[in-house]
């Protein structure tokens, strides 16, 4: 008996005889081959498109964040006023919350800038 070739139908018919002696054919499904184990993603967040950001990049952001929530403490006196102000939709942002921002390294700098500029005496 010759096998077929893999890409060959995935079932075979068998020919059974019943009780009344007539053949009856039935489908009898082939083994699938195992499939190979995903690969494993980092654990930086899906956006459509887009590339996972190399741990390096990912431990620099945490640090800029960092910074700028210190900053921000440093100039609201506590971290509940620094975090109402990090929440609160602002005007100046066109409605979006300074948290938001905080996702990327452009927003980052712009969070920081007007934070800088409140310490020195500025509007928040």
């Amino acid at each position: 008996m010759t096998r077929a070739p893999k890409k060959a139908k995935r079932s075979v018919v068998r020919r059974t005889a019943s009780k009344r002696g007539a053949a009856k054919k039935s489908a009898v499904k082939r083994a699938k081959a195992p499939r190979a184990a995903p690969s494993k993603k980092s654990a930086a967040p899906s956006v459509a498109g887009a590339r996972p950001r190399p741990a390096s990049t990912r431990a620099s952001a945490a640090r800029a964040i960092a910074a700028i929530d210190a900053l921000a403490r440093a100039c609201f006196g506590n971290s509940a006023a620094a975090r109402s102000w990090l929440d609160a939709p602002k005007r100046r942002l066109d409605g979006a919350a300074p948290a938001e921002l905080l996702v990327t390294a452009k927003g980052r700098r712009e969070v920081r800038a007007w934070l800088e500029e409140i310490a020195d005496g500025g509007v928040a």
